[in-house]
This record gives structure tokens, C-alpha cells and sequence, in this order.
């Protein structure tokens, strides 16, 4: 085989030509293949350290649902906080957070990562407050759980969630009157069966 180019001239066995015709292909295709990444390597490193970041905060995530059912609270927590750094949106990291440190009895650390949570979503923070008493609810803060689902209710007053919430803080507390006003809005929600609407109202009465 003869190549010959201007002043330029190789002869070669056929077998020698072909493998460096393929070298040659192989060689151009990679050359197109990496042209992308050297004219635009900023915004090709960042779409791939995007992409790995998501992946490795989806697998804390889980790693953290496994550890938390298997009674590890405190490392469930410690990946669920890791990964919120790595998400666009870590609201739900958060206040999975926040109850993996309510089960470890840590109440600044609950209150931190919902905090955390109001500062990252602003935008929900009605969910983030009745987490919150959901929260203080199992952590037996009647009182002060009783008083933000009374604030969310004006908020939200057709949310059955929040009624049924405050159903069950003011029965804790024996607040009839709360109960007495609760009344019409269960009914007409249909937040509760009728039935039981009756006889919370008989028993608020009796308060």
C-alpha cells in the first residue's frame, strides 16, 4: 500500500495500512467525542457533578429510610442531613431529619433542622409548622402544639388535617370551646365520621 500526499509519501503492507486506518478513524472519533468537553468544560463538569451528587443523595436517602427502621435514628439523621446539601430541593430531607431526631429525644436538634427547613422553603411553611405540632403532639408538648394548630386553622380552615389534629389536642386538654367550634367545620369538611363529631360535642358540653 502507497499513501502519498504532496511531498509526503509511506508504503506500507496492506495488513500495516489498514490497522493504521483504523487508528486514524479511532483517533477522530474520540477527537469529536471529547471536542465538547474542552470547548465547554465548566458547564460539562457541573452537569456531571450535578448528576452525581442527586444520585448519591438518593442513595442516603435510602440508606437512611433502612437504618431508621432498623432503629439506627441517629445515622438515619446523619444521612438525611448529608444528602439535603446535595438536592435542589431538601425539604423533605429536613423533616425527615427533624423526626429522626424527635425519636432520638433531641429537641434543639428537631427545632434546628426545622428551622433549616422554614429557611430553604419558605414556601411551605404551613407544611413545615404542622409538622411541627405534629411533632410536639408525640413529644407530649399539648399546650404548645394545641396553640399552632389553632394559628393554622385561621390559616388553613378547611384543612381536615389540621382539625383532626386539634380534635385530638383539645380532647388532651379539655378544651370544649375549641371543640364546640370545631363542630360545624368537621360536619361540613367531613374531617371525622358524624357520629363521632356528636359525641365530642356531648362530651365538650359537659366541660
Amino acid at each position: 500500500m502507497l499513501v502519498a500526499f504532496r511531498r509526503f509519501s509511506l508504503e506500507t503492507s496492506i495488513w500495516a495500512g489498514g490497522a493504521l486506518l483504523l487508528l486514524g478513524y479511532l483517533a477522530t472519533r474520540l477527537l469529536f467525542w471529547l471536542l465538547p468537553m474542552l470547548v465547554r468544560p465548566r458547564t460539562t463538569w457541573r452537569l456531571w457533578s450535578k448528576a452525581r451528587g442527586s444520585s448519591r443523595a438518593r442513595d442516603a436517602t435510602t440508606v437512611g429510610l433502612l437504618a431508621l427502621a432498623n432503629g439506627d435514628a441517629a445515622r438515619a439523621r446523619k444521612l438525611w442531613l448529608a444528602s439535603a446539601t446535595l438536592v435542589d430541593e431538601p425539604l423533605l430531607n429536613l423533616l425527615a431529619a427533624a423526626r429522626a431526631a424527635q425519636q432520638l429525644g433531641d429537641s434543639a436538634g428537631r427545632d434546628a433542622d426545622l428551622a433549616r427547613a422554614s429557611s430553604v422553603a419558605p414556601q411551605a411553611q404551613y407544611t413545615i409548622a404542622l409538622t411541627r405540632a405534629q411533632l410536639l403532639i408525640d413529644h407530649g408538648d399539648w399546650q404548645v402544639a394545641h396553640a399552632l394548630l389553632q394559628e393554622l386553622r385561621e390559616a388553613m380552615p378547611r384543612n381536615t388535617l389540621v382539625m383532626q389534629q386539634l380534635v385530638r389536642t383539645s380532647v388532651r386538654l379539655r378544651d370544649g370551646k375549641a371543640l364546640l367550634v370545631l363542630g360545624p367545620a368537621l360536619r361540613k369538611e367531613k374531617a371525622l365520621p358524624p357520629e363521632q363529631i356528636d359525641a365530642l360535642e356531648k362530651e365538650a358540653a359537659r366541660w
